[in-house]
């Protein structure tokens, strides 16, 4: 081997690491320590001080943390991500028991170091299942109720690594032990051994109690949301009478024959109904019976709320077809026809809307050059006040019993987005109601703030704040040096249009914030193609606008409320007037505005009358 002042430049050296699947990346340490400098600097040290006298095992001490802290980030997926992660073991298991090697390699070789709309990172697969096996197998009971978990066959040493990580998670450090077995064995390795975990429970599951593995997996994650025992102790048990259970091999048997005459390919058939059977398992697990239009419902209601696109359209598909099936199959039946409207309703407002204005919008705004569109977030209010949020964050802050700002923090917090408000115990005599510019808004609680409150939600559903009982923090999408991501703050604008748009809106709301909901959701419609008149967003001088006294007095005040969050989309950074004075979305965020109006419209959906 010829002398080298650089072992990477070494053609032999470089061979021998590419034989071992090992890549050389440039930089790639000094961008690790750029990560880490912040969490040393928590620690107390700081790497650009040449006068530090710490010792090399203070040193040591404080790597490790700073290390066990930046691991906890990269390999916790939240929201979409862990719902894909989630999607992904199921499937890997589901194909692991009819014995499909060749699927199943396809499924963990699909698994990419970075994460997309509908697949998992390789960090987080890892880090799901390694937080899983803990979950499962290191509460009270456990070892009883599962004594044995055996890992599937495989080739190579994941099985090995599988079995590794089950004695570890039997007390609860298998995620501990994240850092140890990455230089152990390799990221790729790791992620294969790790779903074989999490894959070897699931299958040990469905063997004890005779059920799917579709079954045994939502029968784990239903039992894993109530604090108590391990999860594994949970029995998962039909709980349908034997007449339910006949009625439901019936309806499976006419749904299988209905469908068959609509002349769909016959792999589409075979697609649709093994999904139906899946989509049975998991309601089972959970105690609901898809055959029964009540449970039918919720089960519905549960899949709009999935945050993976991609997997919530797919379930949402199968859903439909089956209530149209029922609602065709009992005319008669009420229940059933409301059911298949309701999914009509989603089907027609996600596709006729999303077919036009939506569907160009998003794919518009996603053309965007990230340049461009983050110079259009530096310069909204949005993303400044979630700056300075974030650098108020660096401690812990103290939180109302309800998740809220305090009263004492309202001021400081409200007005890192423009809001000029103060906390008070009563509202004062003198404070009528004026929503104008300038306003001082008197508030008992974060929630007489709509916009604060938007904003606050928007913050915890993007990940960028998480909440204690009692504190609020940075949330896991922070980066380590105290920043988001492009794609997180597109979110955060992304949630407050949801948020603010639907602001009062439940399923027995009054009908007066449904409307100020639909007039609001309109308007921001016209402002993605040819805008609103700007006119109709100005103030007179007591905060009020010209409304058309025309209509009822629910419709003016509607209108009023509207007019209103418009004008809070515009000095928030999302709405902007052109020369010839009318009102429009920002073209680098009508990505975002318009995902945030897609989900409007479906939360609206599901709290409208029947007869709407």
């Amino acid at each position: 081997m010829v002398a080298q002042s650089n072992f990477f430049e070494d053609p032999e050296f470089l061979a021998a690491m590419q034989k071992h699947g090992v890549v050389h990346q440039p930089g790639m340490a000094a961008g690790i320590m750029e990560e880490l400098a912040p969490l040393l600097l928590a620690e107390g040290i700081d790497l650009d001080d040449p006068d530090s006298d710490l010792s090399l095992e203070e040193l040591n001490a404080a790597f490790a943390r700073a290390s066990e802290q930046r691991n906890l980030t990269l390999f916790t997926p939240v929201g979409r991500d862990r719902v894909n992660a989630m999607f992904y073991l199921s499937s890997l298991a589901r194909a692991i028991e009819l014995g499909q090697l060749d699927l199943t390699l396809q499924i963990l070789g699909s698994v990419a170091p970075e994460e997309t709309e509908d697949a998992p990172a390789a960090s987080h697969l890892i880090g799901a299942s390694m937080g899983l096996i803990d979950t499962w197998l290191s509460g009270p009971g456990a070892d009883t109720a599962l004594p044995v978990v055996a890992v599937p066959k495989w080739r190579g040493k994941a099985r090995g690594v599988a079995q590794d990580l089950l004695v570890l998670a039997r007390k609860g450090r298998a995620f501990d032990s994240l850092h140890s077995f990455t230089v152990k064995h390799g990221g790729k390795l790791l992620m294969y051994g790790a779903a074989l975990a999490a894959v070897a429970v699931v299958l040990a599951v469905g063997r004890r109690d005779g059920v799917s593995v579709a079954r045994a997996f939502e029968g784990l994650e239903a039992a894993s949301e109530t604090p108590g025992q391990s999860p594994v102790v949970h029995r998962v048990v039909d709980m349908r009478s034997a007449a339910e259970q006949e009625a439901a091999a019936v309806f499976k048997a006419s749904f299988a024959e209905w469908y068959r005459e609509s002349d769909a390919p016959e792999d589409e058939i075979q697609e649709m109904l093994e999904d139906f059977v899946e989509n049975e398992d998991r309601a089972i697990a959970r105690g609901l019976n898809i055959h029964d239009a009540q449970d039918f419902t919720t089960i519905f209601n549960l899949n709009t709320q999935l945050e993976s696109e991609g997997l919530r359209q797919h379930r949402g598909w199968m859903l439909e077809t089956y209530a149209s099936f029922r609602a065709e199959d009992a005319p008669d039946d009420n229940a059933w026809a409301e059911a298949a409207q309701l999914t009509e309703q989603e089907h027609e407002t996600g596709g006729a809307i999303n077919n036009a204005s939506l569907k160009w919008a998003i794919t518009a705004g996603d053309a965007m050059p990230p340049e461009q569109v983050q110079v259009a977030l530096e310069s909204s209010l949005l993303a400044q006040g979630t700056a300075e949020l974030l650098a108020w964050l660096e401690k812990p802050q103290p939180i109302t019993g309800s998740g809220g700002v305090r009263r004492v923090d309202i001021a400081r917090v409200a007005q890192m987005i423009g809001i000029h408000a103060e906390g008070v115990a009563k509202e004062p005599d003198h404070a009528g109601y004026d929503r104008s510019p300038g306003r001082i808004i008197y508030a008992r609680s974060m929630f007489d703030v709509p916009e604060l409150d938007a904003w606050w939600m928007a913050l915890l559903q993007a990940g960028v704040i998480d909440l204690t009982s009692t504190r609020v923090k940075l949330g896991p999408q922070v980066d380590l040096d105290g920043s988001v991501s492009q794609s997180t703050l597109l979110h955060v604008c992304e949630e407050f249009v949801r948020d603010l748009a639907t602001a009062g809106v439940e399923d027995d709301t009054h009908f007066l914030w449904l409307e100020q909901s639909r007039c609001t959701l309109e308007k921001l419609l016209a402002c993605l193609s040819d805008g609103i008149d700007a006119s109709e967003l100005v103030m007179d001088d007591d905060g009020k606008f010209d409304i058309d006294q025309s209509g009822s007095i629910a419709e003016q005040v509607a209108e009023m409320g509207a007019r209103r969050n418009l004008l809070t989309f515009e000095r928030m950074g999302l709405l902007e007037r052109g020369t010839d004075q009318r009102m429009r979305v920002m073209p680098e965020l009508q990505g975002a505005v318009a995902r945030g109006i897609e989900k409007a419209l479906m939360g609206l959906l599901g709290a409208l009358p029947e007869d709407d």
